[in-house]
C-alpha cells in the first residue's frame, strides 16, 4: 500500500502497551507512531513522546553494540525491563557488566516496552528506590570509612 511504513498498530500495541492498560492513553500513543495521523508525538495528546527519536537508537538494537561500554561500567546497575520488552534475555544481562560490583535485574510482570503505562510499574520504580537505597548507603559507609 502506497505511503504504509512501520508496524500495524496491533504490532506497536502488543510490543509497547499490556492490554489492561488505559485505552484514553494508549490510543494516541499508538496513533502517533503512524504517519499521516496528524498526531504527533509530544504534542498535547502525548505530552511523554518524544516527536524524534535519537540517531543511537538502532544502533543500541544492534546485539554487542554497547558491549564494551557496558563492560566498563563499574557503578551499581539497575536492568529493569517489563514481562514484554526489548531485553532479549534479562538473566543474561548481567554478564555485560563485568566491572559492577552490584547488577540487579527486576522483570516486571503485566508489563509491556512503555513502562509508565503499566498498572505494575510501582513494582518497577520500588527497585528504582531500592538501587538508590543501597548505592547511598555503601556511599555512606565508604564516606565514614575514609574520615
Amino acid at each position: 500500500m502506497l505511503g504504509k511504513i512501520g508496524p500495524e498498530p496491533e504490532q506497536s500495541r502488543y510490543c509497547f502497551h499490556w492490554p489492561d492498560e488505559e485505552p484514553v492513553l494508549v490510543d494516541p500513543d499508538i496513533e502517533s507512531f503512524r504517519p499521516y495521523t496528524g498526531l504527533v508525538r509530544g504534542d498535547e495528546r502525548t505530552p511523554w513522546g518524544s516527536a524524534t527519536a535519537p540517531a543511537c537508537a538502532i544502533t543500541m538494537m544492534t546485539p554487542g553494540a554497547v558491549a564494551d561500554e557496558a563492560a566498563a561500567v563499574d557503578v551499581p546497575v539497575l536492568v529493569a525491563c517489563g514481562e514484554r520488552d526489548v531485553v532479549p534475555d534479562p538473566a543474561a544481562e548481567p554478564t555485560a557488566y563485568r566491572s559492577s560490583p552490584d547488577v540487579q535485574v527486576e522483570v516486571v510482570p503485566r508489563m509491556a516496552h512503555m513502562h509508565n503505562f503499566a498498572h505494575t510499574r510501582e513494582q518497577l520504580w520500588a527497585a528504582v528506590e531500592s538501587l538508590a537505597r543501597r548505592v547511598t548507603t555503601r556511599a555512606g559507609r565508604l564516606h565514614e570509612e575514609s574520615a
